[in-house]
């Protein structure tokens, strides 16, 4: 799931959502308009947050393969 969907799925807002993270707001508008990536730990940090429903491959395809079909994430 993109960040985006997320966020408007449960009512967030990036100021609101940058509080959960514990960065600032255009931290999170920046990784939303494809301007900046999140590090390596807040990629992670996103993925715990959501509940594994934003991945941290999908947010950083740089560092991390998204795990074969039918392979545990």
């Amino acid at each position: 799931m993109k960040l985006r969907d997320y966020l408007s799925a449960n009512g967030l807002s990036a100021s609101a959502f940058a509080g959960m993270v514990g960065t600032a707001q255009p931290t999170i508008s920046r990784i939303l308009s494809g301007d900046r990536r999140p590090s390596p730990a807040m990629a992670r940090q996103i993925e715990r947050i959501t509940g594994g429903k934003v991945r941290k491959w999908e947010l950083r395809p740089d560092l991390w393969d998204a795990p074969k079909r039918g392979a545990a994430a």
